[in-house]
């Protein structure tokens, strides 16, 4: 180094310098930005084929170091080279042959002391340090002298001359460098600002032809942490916030780049051998950095003494403890197993980045087989003969509707999460199979999208092609419910292209797709009957226009009460009172002792199911809101409340009958309180079979 060109170690220091704060603003902004959560989508299987190919990368690391000079090769020529050669000396084989079977005897002790239920978390690192004077020993009772051990490859090498044990490192002066002062060692960045015009000594053209390295250095690092730190997670057992620590891992670098350092991230294997030798907290933390300070000053002197048995020990150890806890049986299936497999091959063969990629790779496969495997995207189907819609019809158009046999040829089918290119030929083969089971039988199909999550372009246009196939299978109406107001899913229009298709029609809620095919057939059946409708809002709102509320709410009670003859419904209006409220007005409360039933002649209002996942429903002109809970239990004593909040939208006009009214007519009056037990019973019965077709609940029973 002191015949060098003053401009290099300057400039090379520097490149450290901008590498390491690139790196610290890399981690920063993941950090800062939540993007640390995306490492969640690496699945645990991928985590551990990660974790494995390190630890067959220890392992190798270990093998290198035990034996000396050679290098690993993983091809059939390189391993038995290997594993046969003598190496430099003519002990290469008893070599790498010495730490593997101090491994061996390491984990018959662990074995033996796990099945004593032994807690002896320091039995490996006292094993580790054992190695040094147990060498020494043998080699005192061998008559071997340190010399010859060190030449044949037992020991370290011996550092060079002129060293002075510190790696030669160097302080800046105008003629280049000088030997190794402390604030260069720690602060090579200090030295290198305090030094005769600093920036004359920066090569700026190296600087600008080293940032494509410098970029993929920070990149290398950024590489590491979303595995190491799920891996370590994972192994400790400990959950961790990885924008929490990716932050912290750009403190640390700050605080290295400031000081002139290279760039730093958690090294997996270092780590889990400290926190499988007991290691946590402060204290033990402390007691590393102070012995790894020790080490940077003299450690390059003290490693001569150090044999090579001790090293292979610990890295083959540690490997091989790495590589198990990824290849042991935790309930993967096949195709998990073969990706661990094949990301620890390619980890081995091809380095980190390769096995990362290959993860990657194996994980969306793993997804795609999954999802195509485990969820199938029918959830069920049904013929439509007992489902029926939240439309109120006439007996007579009821009467026509139970008695057709159309519903029975209407197939219901459900959908379920994502349909992609991986399944949705087993969804139009699936289609195609309830079809054939009977031949012509089916004239009207409905296909709800409601618990489809998403559909990808491929599925979409094969959804577009089965539609144009149905066709000759003489379907005469097919419908398909979204699901939701904004159309299906998927970035295709498929709502625009579907609708041009013949015979075919949108709906954003099956309630509206089943009012349609009603319509449909009881047009079919006899012309202008699907318009007979009696408590539609709209019907309510021209009736309270026309013939006033008297008529209006009469008409409401004769609705619900069939058998009650004109007078009977005369009387049982007199017990009704009139109520008027403004928007945002609260008539009950969730879980509030109920007191009245009302019937709304006027306006809206918006029942709410309290701490539920959204759970709302609208109420109408015409509806009847607060009968069950009324008659279940205020009348009869029973420990029913409100089952939702009501709150007004706009200004409304309902007619009330109270607790004390009703507990009057059961006594006094009682075929006026056995038609409001009637009226009960219409409106849950009615919301009940309206209720029991739909997939996913929206409505309370009752309200």
């Amino acid at each position: 180094p002191t015949s060098c060109p003053p401009t290099v170690l300057p400039t090379v220091l520097l490149s450290f310098t901008l590498t390491t704060l690139l790196t610290s603003l890399a981690f920063f902004l993941l950090g800062n930005f939540n993007l640390g959560k995306i490492v969640y989508f690496f699945p645990k299987h991928v985590i551990l084929g990660c974790i494995s190919g390190i630890g067959v990368f220890v392992v190798q690391t270990g093998l290198e170091v035990s034996k000396g000079a050679e290098k690993l090769v993983w091809t059939v020529e390189g391993l038995v080279t290997f594993f046969t050669s003598p190496g430099p000396t003519s002990y290469g084989v008893l070599l790498y042959l010495l730490p593997c079977l101090l491994v061996l005897l390491l984990r018959i002790l662990l074995r033996i002391s796990t099945s004593l239920k032994l807690q002896l978390p320091l039995l490996p690192p006292l094993f580790f340090l054992s190695v040094t004077p147990l060498f020494y020993l043998a080699l005192y009772f061998l008559d071997v002298n340190i010399k010859t051990a060190k030449e044949n490859g037992f020991l370290f090498p011996e550092t060079k001359e002129g060293d002075g044990g510190t790696g030669g490192a160097y302080t800046f002066n105008d003629g280049g460098v000088s030997p190794l002062s402390f604030s260069s060692l720690f602060f090579p960045t200090y030295s290198l600002l305090h030094s005769p015009n600093p920036f004359s000594l920066i090569d700026w053209n190296a600087i600008l032809q080293t940032l494509p390295t410098q970029v993929g250095c920070v990149v290398f690092s950024l590489m590491h942490v979303p595995i190491n730190i799920p891996s370590m997670s994972m192994s400790v057992g400990v959950d961790v916030d990885m924008s929490t620590e990716m932050l912290a891992h750009s403190k640390s670098n700050l605080m290295s780049g400031l000081l002139g350092q290279l760039p730093n991230y958690m090294c997996y294997s270092n780590s889990i051998a400290y926190a499988k030798s007991g290691g946590k907290g402060e204290r033990s933390s402390l007691a590393v950095v102070l012995l790894t300070s020790i080490l940077f000053l003299y450690g390059s002197s003290l490693v001569a003494f150090i044999p090579r048995a001790m090293a292979g020990t610990l890295l083959i150890h540690v490997g091989l403890d790495l590589f198990l806890e990824g290849v042991e049986d935790q309930g993967f299936d096949k195709l998990e197993r073969i990706s661990i497999f094949l990301i620890v091959v390619t980890m081995t063969l091809g380095g980190m980045t390769a096995g990362l990629f290959v993860g990657m790779i194996m994980a969306s496969i793993t997804f795609v087989v999954n999802a195509g495997t485990h969820l199938h995207p029918i959830r069920g189907s049904m013929r439509a003969s007992t489902l029926r819609s939240s439309k109120w019809r006439t007996p007579r158009a009821w009467k026509t509707l139970i008695s057709s046999s159309k519903l029975r040829r209407t197939l219901c089918v459900q959908l379920q999460g994502h349909l992609y290119f991986a399944n949705i030929n087993l969804f139009a083969d699936s289609i195609k199979t309830l079809l054939l089971e009977t031949p012509n039988w089916f004239n009207f199909i409905i296909l709800d999208f409601t618990l489809v999550l998403g559909v990808d372009s491929s599925a979409a246009f094969a959804l577009i092609k089965l539609v144009e196939q149905m066709k000759p299978r003489k379907l005469r109406w097919m419908c398909l419910v979204t699901g939701k107001e904004d159309g299906f899913p998927c970035t295709v229009n498929l709502t625009e292209q579907l609708q041009e298709k013949e015979g075919v029609a949108i709906n954003h809620k099956l309630d509206e797709a089943l009012m349609e095919l009603e319509d449909l057939i009881l047009e079919e059946e006899e012309e202008g009957l699907a318009n007979e409708e009696i408590m539609s809002s709209t019907e309510i709102a021209k009736k309270l226009f026309n013939e006033g509320e008297s008529a209006t709410l009469k008409h409401i009670l004769t609705v619900h009460c069939p058998s009650a003859n004109p007078s009977t419904i005369d009387s049982l209006f007199k017990h009704f009172e009139r109520r008027q409220c403004s928007t945002d007005t609260v008539l009950w409360k969730q879980d509030s002792s109920p007191d009245f039933l009302a019937v709304i002649l006027s306006g809206c209002l918006l029942s709410t199911l309290e701490e539920e996942a959204g759970t709302k429903e609208d109420v109408n002109a015409g509806d009847v809101i607060g009968e069950f809970s009324l008659t279940l239990g205020g009348a009869l004593g029973n420990d029913v409340t409100r089952l939702t909040t009501i709150t007004s939208c706009t200004p409304c006009v309902y007619y009330v009958l109270t607790l004390k009214t009703y507990q009057t007519l059961t006594k006094k009056k009682p075929e006026l309180a056995l038609q409001i037990l009637q009226l009960t019973l219409a409106t849950v019965g009615h919301r009940l079979q309206h209720v029991s077709n739909r997939f996913i609940e929206t409505r309370s029973i009752p309200v």
